[in-house]
Formats: structure tokens, C-alpha cells, sequence
């Protein structure tokens, strides 16, 4: 029991409403096999809804934001979540469509983080197109709109923006990477070298997955947090 109480402790030096009880071992295998001897019930986690136009997108300089557009696996999405807080990501916004739900799965995967962009309030859904709010967030409110693309020239490097420029980074999804309107509404592009098959470097055939992308993709959301000074 006094394990359960420092786990509750914290919660409820927050301010948390909490009702425990103490049930068998079959009723919490019941209600969630995957339990290490707690289980909490809470309410499911909500993206915030958002357009560009929102105050939120007007404050703050040297921001870092992710955009994931149309990540479907649930698997993929709680991974990314989980880098992206990892490497000091401000906010992530999800598409409109075509998005995993936030799951049980989704909050499993990311370790954590799921709930920490949540309770900071910097987890949001786009009311509208992708499109349509990178475009009015470049050209209305001045952030930097960089899409994702693997294996093609003239990227943009980290070094080239300004220390205060605010930064979306733009993800597609798993398959297909991002939309061409999506690609086309951003102001610019970063991207990694496509590898070749490992059996013939001249065969120009290119392995690409999204978690491949995702992770190459690390030292481009380190760069951008690194030359912000944000780590």
C-alpha cells in the first residue's frame, strides 16, 4: 500500500480528484492485463483543436513544432511522440484525417509522452486541411514551414535559419510520405539521403519506412533545438 500512495502522492499534490480502492488480482487483470499491480481509469486524451489564426501560433520565438499528417499506425504515432518529446519537440500537431486515435495504444508506445505534450498543453489537431494551415502559418504568421522528403537535393540545412525563426517540421505518412499539396504548401524541405539496397549502389532502387525516416530525422529536430539553444 505504501507503494501505491507514492505513486498517488504526486497527483494529488496537483490538485487530482482521485477515488482508489483496493481490488483481487482477477478484477485488475479484468479491467487491464498489461497492469503492474495499478491500474488507473482515466478520461481519453483530446488534441486540441486549432487553426492558424489562433493566438497560440502568434507567441513565442525559436519554437520547434512537428506536424504529422495522416500517421494512421498507432504504433508509429506513440514512436514518434515519444522522439519528438525526447528531443525537446514545443508542440505536435496531427492532421484533421485519416490519424490514429489516441489510444491506449498510442500512450503505451510513447512512453510517457503522449500525456506530457498533453498536460503542457501543446498537443494539437488541425480544424482544417494541412494544407491550408501551413500555407496561412508561413505566409499570414511568418514560421517556417519544412516539409520531409527523402533522398532529393537542394535541403534545407538547420544552420540556415534564424535563431529566433519559428519551425514546423512536416511528416507524412507511413507508405507514401507526405501529400503533394501537403509538399507543396510548405516553404521549404528537409531531407536524408535515400539508402540503396545494400547489393547494388548503382541500382538506384531506395528502401524507405517512415520510422527509418523518422529516426534519420533525429539529428535534423536535434539541429533545429541545438541552434535555438532550446538543448
Amino acid at each position: 500500500m505504501r507503494d501505491v500512495e507514492r505513486i498517488l502522492a504526486p497527483l494529488r499534490a496537483r490538485g487530482v480528484a482521485l477515488n482508489t480502492r483496493l481490488v483481487s488480482r482477477d478484477k485488475l487483470d479484468a479491467f487491464n492485463p498489461n497492469h503492474r499491480g495499478v491500474a488507473l481509469e482515466v478520461s481519453p486524451i483530446e488534441a486540441q483543436q486549432t487553426t492558424a489564426s489562433d493566438a497560440c501560433w502568434e507567441t513565442g520565438k525559436g519554437r520547434t513544432v512537428v506536424l504529422l499528417d495522416q500517421i494512421q499506425d498507432p504504433q508509429n504515432l506513440g514512436a514518434m511522440l515519444r522522439t519528438a518529446w525526447f528531443l525537446g519537440v514545443d508542440d505536435v500537431v496531427l492532421s484533421r484525417k485519416n490519424t490514429a486515435p489516441l489510444s491506449e495504444t498510442v500512450a503505451r508506445v510513447s512512453a510517457g509522452a503522449l500525456d506530457m505534450f498533453y498536460g503542457k498543453q501543446s498537443l494539437w489537431a488541425v480544424k482544417g486541411p494541412s494544407a491550408d494551415f501551413l500555407r496561412s502559418l508561413h505566409e499570414d504568421r511568418g514560421w517556417r514551414t519544412i516539409a520531409t522528403k527523402a533522398g532529393a537535393s537542394g535541403a534545407l540545412e538547420a544552420s540556415k535559419l534564424q535563431r529566433d525563426e519559428n519551425v514546423i517540421l512536416v511528416m507524412g505518412s507511413e507508405g507514401p510520405g507526405l501529400r503533394p499539396k501537403v509538399l507543396e504548401a510548405c516553404s521549404d524541405f528537409m531531407s536524408i539521403p535515400g539508402r540503396k539496397d545494400g547489393l547494388d549502389i548503382e541500382s538506384g532502387q531506395i528502401v524507405d519506412s517512415l520510422n527509418i525516416i523518422f529516426n534519420a530525422l533525429c539529428p535534423c529536430l536535434k539541429a533545429l533545438k541545438i541552434f535555438h539553444g532550446a538543448i
